[in-house]
């Protein structure tokens, strides 16, 4: 295609008239002056020019695409996606050997809980337990300090969504230090008590912290 500037002559592919083509229009194609022909456009002028006829359409397309969004998240959540873990379910991320038991119950109002058991210091997770609402379990842990964070909700969305938009996170303030003994063996390590939203200080986190 032969490339136009403003100011330019297009010649009619049909009478051979030279048109004076000031510029281009985004409503309207230029067209022949004599036998009324359309002229050639540069296509970047072409796809404005529709984008602008059909700007109406274009908007309800994506007023449809926002509702149909909208309409899915709220179904996807009408009903839980996935069925609640088992209760105690234990995820180690840790190759050190779990040793030390521990007991994490929930206090009584308070939805199921995701807990999240991180290093204290790198911050990177050890493990992760599932509690159902009213429930307890125990678990082993490494020897180690470590921060315990937890989600809570009712309708179970997966470990990447965990309960989905109603989820709440919190965090114990508390360092939590699992010591080794001299000797396991004779001293075996003596199992630790948490539970969740009772006498612990705890502070409310954002998403991205937990």
């Amino acid at each position: 295609m032969e490339r136009l500037n403003p100011g330019g002559i297009i010649t009619c592919k049909r009478c051979g008239t030279k048109n004076r083509v000031p510029r281009f229009s985004q409503k309207l194609r230029p067209i022949c002056g004599s036998c009324r022909l359309p002229l050639l456009e540069p296509f970047s002028a072409k796809i404005k020019r529709i984008t602008v006829r059909r700007k109406p359409i274009w908007i309800g397309v994506c007023t449809l695409i926002a509702l149909g969004g909208l309409a899915a998240a709220y179904l996807r959540w009408a009903k839980p996606a996935h069925p609640l873990p088992v209760n105690g379910t234990t995820t180690n991320y840790s190759k050190r050997d779990a040793i030390v038991p521990l007991s994490i119950s929930i206090h009584a109002g308070t939805g199921s809980c995701f807990v999240k058991i991180t290093a204290w210091t790198s911050g990177a997770t050890t493990m992760t337990v599932f509690v159902r609402a009213g429930q307890s379990a125990t678990t082993k842990v490494p020897f180690g300090s470590y921060r315990i964070k937890y989600a809570t909700g009712d309708q179970w969305g997966g470990e990447t969504v965990l309960f989905g938009p109603d989820t709440s996170y919190a965090m114990v303030d508390k360092r939590f230090d699992f010591v080794q003994t001299d000797d396991p063996k004779k001293s075996p390590p003596v199992e630790q008590f948490l539970q969740l939203n009772g006498t612990l200080r705890e502070s409310k986190i954002s998403a991205k912290d937990f």
